[in-house]
C-alpha cells in the first residue's frame, strides 16, 4: 500500500487543477508538477459506476496504490492521479499492472 504521505488527499484535488492527461483503454492518468523537493504524490479515483460495490472499488483501488507504489515511493516534484474507466474491475492484476506500467511510462517521460 502506498504511505499516506505519498497519497493525495481530497482538499489536493482544488489546488492540484493544472495538470496534462494521458489515457489508456482502462484507466485515465493526470499529472503535474510540484516543487521539486517535495515528495511525488499519487491518488487512485474509482467511481461507483466503475465498480458497484464497496469492496470492488477498494479492491481496485488497493491494486492501483501497489502499482503506483514503486513509481513514487523515493521521487520527488511530481504528483499523478489514476482514474478508472469502466471495465477495469474485470482485469486481473497482470493486465492491470502491464498497463498502468505503460501509461505511467508515456505520462511521466512526457
Amino acid at each position: 500500500m502506498l504511505p499516506q504521505k505519498h497519497r493525495l488527499s481530497s482538499s489536493d484535488f482544488k489546488s492540484r487543477r493544472s495538470s496534462r492527461s494521458f489515457h489508456s483503454p482502462h484507466f485515465q492518468a493526470r499529472v503535474g508538477t510540484l516543487s521539486p523537493d517535495a515528495a511525488a504524490q499519487a491518488s487512485a479515483v474509482i467511481s461507483l459506476k466503475v465498480a458497484a460495490t464497496a469492496v470492488a472499488r477498494n479492491l481496485l483501488r488497493r491494486r492501483v496504490y501497489a502499482v503506483l507504489d514503486g513509481s513514487v515511493r523515493g521521487k520527488t516534484g511530481f504528483f499523478i492521479t489514476i482514474t478508472a474507466k469502466s471495465g477495469a474491475p474485470s482485469l486481473s492484476f497482470s493486465s492491470l499492472e502491464h498497463e498502468l506500467t505503460t501509461l505511467q511510462k508515456g505520462a511521466l517521460s512526457g
